[in-house]
């Protein structure tokens, strides 16, 4: 008998716990919030010296800043990437790949 009451205990548990929780925050607040604490941008930009490796340079600092995201040749002969970061570490990321 026990063993039956016990799923129904569960889903009981966590629908309150869903209730407490959507009653007491706003959840586009909270969105909202995490939202605005990150930064992501793309980037694409002409390669004049070809022998210099630009892609590990930039790969170095978005690990030191803790982002993520890529960077690849393109077709077009030109380095193209994206990059997810924490607001400060992304404005600083936006500056370093803006002054390459």
């Amino acid at each position: 008998m026990t063993l039956t009451l016990l799923p129904n205990i569960l889903l009981l548990c966590i629908l309150s716990v869903l209730v407490i929780v959507s009653d007491s925050t706003d959840m586009h607040e909270v969105w909202s919030d995490k939202a605005l604490r990150y930064t992501g941008f793309r980037f694409e930009f002409s390669v004049n010296n070809q022998e210099f490796d630009f892609k590990s340079l930039i790969r170095s600092r978005a690990e030191n800043n803790f982002c993520f995201g890529w960077v690849q040749d393109s077709p077009r002969g030109t380095i193209v990437g994206e990059a997810r970061c924490k607001n400060e570490a992304g404005q600083k990321m936006i500056e370093f790949v803006s002054a390459l």
